[in-house]
């Protein structure tokens, strides 16, 4: 069982929320962003492990790589011919570590993404998560959620499931 709310979303603030048994969360909070990563002891995180995020700046080479190789594999996902419209991309290295040792899940966990301001996608367009796994790239559904109220196409939080760790961006 995965925890699919946000205590300091302003919908839910004051309901008294209790913690769902056996779920583990850990959030790591970033100067406009949290992301938090919820698990059970099932996914063989060893108690210790602890959440890292460092975010790839925009103004980066490496960022520039990291959005050419998501369009591709968004246009390879989608079948269409055409390199899709992004209007938004974050790119975040994202890890569980016990000292200066890097562990896995063995299990798919939770990773939930949430912006301080709410990003734009646009009416029409859906939000997707983009993972540069040892496999290869992923691009995967979400569940976004914005401000209550999604008509303008805004969403404040990117949430999705994925089972190893490395560079993961919202698009």
């Amino acid at each position: 069982r995965y925890c699919t709310y946000d205590p300091a979303d302003p919908a839910i603030l004051g309901y008294g929320l209790v913690p769902e048994a056996g779920v583990i969360r850990q959030t790591f909070a970033g100067p406009d962003y949290t992301i938090t990563v919820c698990y059970d002891a099932a996914a063989g995180l060893p108690p210790d492990a602890k959440l890292e995020v460092t975010e790839i700046p925009a103004d980066s080479e490496e960022y520039r790589l990291y959005l050419t190789q998501a369009m591709a594999a968004m246009q390879d996902a989608s079948g269409e011919e055409e390199t899709p419209d992004v209007t938004f991309a974050r790119f975040f290295d994202i890890r569980f570590v016990v000292g200066d040792r890097i562990v896995e899940p063995i299990l798919p966990v939770e990773v939930s993404i949430r912006y301080d301001e709410a990003v734009q996608m646009g009416q029409e367009k859906t939000g997707r998560a983009i993972h540069f796994g040892q496999d290869g790239i992923e691009v995967l559904d979400v569940q976004t959620a914005g401000d209550g109220s999604n008509e303008d196409g805004s969403a404040h939080t990117f949430t999705y499931t994925q089972d190893s760790f490395s560079v993961s961006g919202t698009v």
